[in-house]
């Protein structure tokens, strides 16, 4: 028996006997599976007063789950190891090697897909884990008590007893349409601005009391297996030089002044040593090593029996994100005489793109041993920078380099978003289907597998994955050979690829050239995942890969497309804030980006209206967003021109201050906390029979400032209709 390092699905955890024994099982670690899976599960018991381990049941001796091969949750009563895994309940009996089923699909055990119930969505591993290899951990642990056993299994709370009640698993359910739960799930409450502010300032001042030369690092294991090297991120490490000074910089501007002078302080030393340091652009390996803290360099990445994750310092991408960093470090804290002083390492290592792009393609090619992935989001955010910095230093030629790659680069990311759908056009992906149940849920047989969907992330309200609804995007195209993932694969932690890192340029060309793609792309993932904001607390749903957890990447790609590309207004962004990741909180980088994100999309004043288009009759709903200040605060906003007020229709969120609806004027004044929000709404209906600009203009003072809000509506427009084409008629 060789120990596994690396946690079964997160479900190694030991229990306790009666005779204060602790049991757990594992896999046996047999025939070349030391450090992996091999589905050889044993049961051990640990005398814990003498740490002698004994094999109880497994490999040759008797079986103790009805499943063998895979782990599920359990608890001891009595003398009896009650175990729950997908929707099954069993019980071993250690005395006797009795085991038998309590409860499970059918009364029956060997299913992971079919749950005893209909589900409330028609992606089955939405809920409790389950995924098309198999809702593994899907069951909580069981409860035993007076003579009942209770679980939770796909979202039912399951009690299961002695006596049979007559409830058939088939027929005894209530029904639920599946196609009416989609999407997020946000949290009932959400953070306030001033919270935020006050968060941001408390993780900041922790990292700066680290010290430059201890920098936090955020780093999971699951499978240490040749997959976690496929990219930088898939292993799950957050926390490299850049990312760390592009999250400080990016929440400078909303610490005190003297927060920012201590920040400014922290980063200029830790730039220098990093960012701005020639050893760190060299081709040495750094790596961390499996059970140890801290990054390790050149030949302690390869001592015999440690299990390593392993970059390089001259990986591409790396290099990408550090030149960005850079930029963003100057830009908030002003200190430009650094990058001045080191402009000469800056346009060397710009160099290297400027050699490397290649005109066929529309980007800067590399090896694929040292970068794994297409990362056109760092070299976008590389050329933008490396651009920005020329301006403000006078570096007119550089400047002129950086901004034809920075454009050439764009163009090809909204070239890359048609990569897929050629596959199917050249017959190289084929369309397949997703049949739905009567009852709204995917048909099974087209999920599991040997379908094209198993490992794969399902098209959002698709009944066909086909080249219009396909949400795959290519993540490796070198001319000749390519890649294409739905998010994820096969033990590979989940991310919107081609969407990260995200800097203003890229942001801006994606939701010009690619708004409507990029809605669908992050509808198939909150359609499999409504619970995508919990980071790593939540169970791992999205498509593939058997783990308990979810990638914190996931919900950190996710929130900021939402905020920077879609746009979502502050207050959802807000319920969806992810949650910090649980192994690494109080040092969590993604946490403090996208705090500093909600910070500097926070709105002190803002007014919309529900339609740009109208015709006669039809009603229109204007939302005015208020941030207060701790002041007085009022609204004045005038019913417009070609339209009448509905009656009654004015209100205010939350409900405070004094609110006045007459026909023609909507008026409120109060006091709003600062960091809390206001949002007045109102109807009118439109009047005017003829084309009219109809707008609405609003004046609101916030306690600090004047400002007049408007929203246009143009009423009965003129119509053009276009042809009709119908491509291959």
């Amino acid at each position: 028996y060789v120990p596994l390092p690396i946690p079964y699905w997160g479900l190694l955890h030991p229990i306790l006997a009666s005779d204060g024994t602790a049991w757990l099982p594992a896999p046996a670690g047999t025939t070349d599976h030391a450090y992996s899976l091999d589905h050889d599960t044993r049961l051990f018991q640990v005398n814990l007063s003498t740490g002698v381990t004994t094999q109880v049941a497994g490999g040759s001796m008797s079986e103790f789950q009805l499943r063998p091969d895979e782990v599920g949750r359990h608890v001891f009563s009595g003398n009896d190891y009650y175990y729950a895994i997908s929707e099954d309940m069993g019980v071993y009996r250690p005395a006797s090697g009795a085991t038998r089923a309590l409860f499970g699909n059918s009364y029956n055990f060997g299913s992971h897909m079919d749950p005893h119930s209909p589900l409330p969505s028609r992606h089955l591993w939405r809920y409790g884990g389950a995924v098309a290899m198999g809702g593994v951990p899907g069951a909580s642990p069981p409860i035993v008590v007076n003579n009942m056993v209770y679980f939770t299994s796909y979202s039912w709370l399951y009690a299961v007893g002695q006596t049979n009640h007559g409830y058939d698993p088939a027929t005894s359910f209530p029904s639920r349409d599946a196609r009416l739960h989609e999407l997020t799930y946000p949290r009932s409450d959400a953070p306030t601005y001033a919270e935020i502010q006050a968060e941001t300032a408390k993780r900041v001042a922790d990292i700066i009391a680290l010290g430059a030369d201890s920098p936090p690092m955020t780093a999971r294991w699951e499978q240490c297996w040749d997959w976690m090297h496929h990219n930088e991120f898939t292993f799950e490490l957050y926390g490299f030089e850049a990312d760390l000074v592009r999250a400080l910089s990016e929440a400078y501007p909303y610490l005190s002044v003297t927060q920012q002078a201590q920040l400014k302080s922290y980063l200029s030393t830790f730039v220098a040593d990093t960012l701005l340091n020639s050893d760190n652009y060299t081709s040495r390996a750094r790596c961390i090593r499996f059970g140890e803290e801290g990054i390790y360099i050149g030949d302690d990445c390869t001592i015999a029996g440690s299990v390593t994750s392993q970059w390089t310092d001259n990986n591409p991408n790396l290099v990408a994100l550090r030149l960005y960093a850079l930029w963003a470090y100057a830009d908030a804290t002003g200190d430009w005489s650094a990058i001045e002083s080191h402009w000469s390492l800056v346009t060397q290592q710009f160099q290297r793109f400027v050699d490397a792009y290649d005109p066929s393609l529309g980007f800067c090619a590399f090896e694929g041993w040292r970068v794994k992935r297409l990362n056109i989001g760092a070299q976008i955010g590389m050329a933008q920078a490396v651009r920005d910095m020329a301006v403000h230093l006078g570096h007119t030629s550089t400047q002129a380099q950086a901004s034809t790659l920075l454009n050439d680069l764009l163009d090809t990311r909204v070239a890359l978003a048609d990569f897929v759908p050629n596959l199917y056009d050249i017959g190289e992906r084929q369309p397949a289907q997703i049949r739905l149940n009567p009852d709204g849920t995917i048909n099974n047989d087209d999920i599991m597998q040997g379908s094209p969907y198993n490992n794969q992330l399902i098209p959002y309200s698709a009944a066909l994955r086909d080249r219009d609804t396909d949400p795959s995007q290519v993540n490796w195209w070198d001319g000749s050979n390519y890649r294409v993932d739905a998010g994820t694969q096969f033990m590979h932690y989940p991310a919107l690829s081609g969407y990260f890192p995200l800097c203003s340029e890229m942001s801006a060309r994606l939701r010009a050239d690619l708004l409507e793609k990029t809605e669908y792309y992050v509808k198939s993932y909150e359609v499999n995942n409504p619970w995508w904001w919990m980071s790593d607390l939540a169970h791992h749903t999205t498509g593939s890969g058997e783990h308990l957890y979810h990638s914190p990447t996931l919900a950190w790609t996710m929130f900021q497309v939402k905020a920077r590309v879609l746009q979502e207004d502050w207050d959802t962004l807000a319920h969806q804030l992810p949650e910090p990741v649980s192994f690494n909180s109080r040092y969590d980088l993604y946490r403090l980006q996208n705090l500093a994100t909600l910070l500097s999309l926070s709105p002190k004043m803002e007014k919309s209206v529900n339609s740009a288009t109208a015709d006669h009759g039809e009603v229109l709903t204007y939302t005015i967003s208020l941030a207060g200040t701790g002041a007085t605060a009022t609204i004045s906003d005038s019913v417009p021109a070609g339209t009448i007020y509905v009656p009654y229709s004015a209100q205010v969120e939350p409900q405070i201050g004094d609110l006045a609806d007459a026909s023609n004027l909507i008026s409120w004044t109060g006091v709003l906390t600062d960091g809390h929000y206001l949002k007045l709404t109102f109807a009118v209906t439109v009047t005017v029979e003829e084309p009219f600009a109809i707008v609405n203009r609003a004046a609101v003072n916030n306690g600090e400032e004047n400002r007049e809000l408007t929203a246009t509506t143009i009423a009965n427009a003129f119509k053009v209709y276009l042809p009709i084409i119908l491509r291959g008629w």
